[in-house]
């Protein structure tokens, strides 16, 4: 009965250090190393080595075989221990941050936007001609607000909205639908993505245009000037789409901060002038711009 006991222990203290021998060999990999003098070493299995001269006949990790003099290599180091590729695999697993995947996502930040729009216009019977953009072309600085929900780790969701800070023209804000699709597989600390957005902007403005109405003489009262020329108050709503990618670079707490590059094209615009007692002027716009934007997401 003493034997079978001592033999039981025997065993298990076998089958603990057998464990621990696999444990160490999926975390540790052991190669012979040669240090070449041009640079550089090889990894893998010494075959041979010549005491009397130093020639040595080595075998990669990938299988070639190598004829090396002594004049060809430094040192050499047999036994040596690398991190194995499982561990390796394993420590960059535990060093991605934990990320969203069906949490809800507050934005904020700011956004760059550059329209590149074309106005045509046609005269008629009063409106002759029209100076200075109507259309709303040029740059704009605004800050960025969004909320919304992540589904299945790879979509998200949300509404944005934008508030123009630096800009030429008045009441300029918008907002919108918005739709990432991540792509990265979550396997790095830095999200990739394609951002798809559906806006809505509004700005306002004065515009100057030739009218066939004549106006008094600024110097001579009792002569009048004709062409006339005539200031309109007007507001401009535009909707466009955008398409873009983005680079979401994780920290902790599952928060990130986002910098996005997007193309935007103009699907329709509509401008509405609030003193024109003759009629609107015929006026048409299409275009495209680009965007810039750098937020930050908890």
């Amino acid at each position: 009965m003493k034997n079978l006991t001592n033999l039981f222990f025997f065993l298990i203290v076998l089958s603990g250090a057998t464990n621990q021998c696999y444990a160490q060999s999926d975390s540790v990999e052991v190669y012979d190393v040669v240090y070449l003098k041009k640079g550089g070493y090889l990894k893998g299995e010494i075959i041979s080595i010549d005491p009397s001269n130093g020639f040595m006949i080595f075998r990669d990790t990938k299988g070639a075989k190598y004829s090396l003099g002594r004049e060809e290599y430094d040192s050499y180091v047999e036994d040596k221990a690398f991190k194995s590729k499982k561990a390796k695999m394993k420590s960059k697993e535990a060093s991605v941050l934990e990320r969203k995947t069906s949490q809800f996502e507050v934005s904020i930040g700011f956004r760059n936007t550059t329209r590149i729009i074309r106005e045509t216009f046609t005269a008629d019977d009063y409106y002759t001609r029209a100076y200075g953009d109507v259309s709303g072309s040029g740059t704009t600085l605004s800050i960025f607000a969004g909320f919304g929900k992540y589904f299945n780790r790879r979509h998200y969701i949300g509404l944005n909205g934008d508030l123009g800070l630096i800009t030429r023209k008045k009441n300029n804000y918008g907002a919108g639908l918005r739709y990432n699709f991540h792509y990265d597989g979550m396997k790095s600390n830095v999200a990739l993505y394609l951002p798809i957005e559906f806006n809505y902007s509004h700005f306002s403005s004065t515009v100057e245009f030739e009218v066939t109405d004549s106006i008094p003489d600024s110097i001579f009262p009792n002569e009048f000037i004709l062409p006339g020329y005539k200031d309109l108050d007007f507001s401009m709503s535009q909707f466009s789409v955008s398409l873009g990618h983005g680079f979401a670079f994780m920290m902790k707490n599952k928060h990130s901060l986002s910098m996005e590059f997007s193309l935007i094209k103009i699907l329709a615009t509509k401008a509405t002038y609030r003193n024109a007692e003759n009629g609107q002027p015929n006026m048409k716009f299409d275009g495209f711009g680009f965007r810039f934007g750098l937020m930050f997401n908890f």
